[in-house]
């Protein structure tokens, strides 16, 4: 099934489609593995910033038995310049630009998120206050 996903973040609404998506909360392991990237992806003058995105992908080998690395870790994490204190959640997508890379979106007070079905059809609603 594909779903819909429809962002309001920094002044836009940004809709998109994904096979499938996570929304992870403070107490989930997805909202933590979020957090210990983003952390691993920051230049120390962005440490401290609020989070937007992080990119994580995972090392690639030349072979089937993963003995010879093609390409190391990636992780790429950028900041936000509107937002203030602690994301409520994260949305975590497969990354449609790498193969098995994962993209986690920072949600925050002011933004919101829906994920629908692809006959519209309401499957969940993260507003910046939401907790689960």
């Amino acid at each position: 099934m594909t779903m819909i996903i429809k962002t309001r973040m920094n002044g836009a609404v940004a809709i998109c489609t994904v096979a499938s998506a996570v929304i992870a909360y403070a107490n989930a392991p997805q909202f933590k593995q979020a957090l210990e990237f983003a952390e691993q992806g920051l230049p120390d003058n962005d440490k401290g910033k609020p989070v937007d995105v992080v990119i994580y992908i995972p090392e690639s080998y030349t072979d089937i038995t993963a003995t010879e690395v093609l390409m190391p870790e990636q992780i790429a994490t950028t900041t936000r310049e509107d937002v203030s204190g602690d994301p409520v959640a994260v949305l975590v997508t497969d990354d449609e630009w790498s193969i098995h890379g994962t993209h986690y979106q920072f949600i925050y007070a002011k933004d919101s998120v829906e994920i629908l079905a692809d006959n519209g059809q309401c499957l969940a609603v993260v507003n910046g206050q939401s907790t689960e």
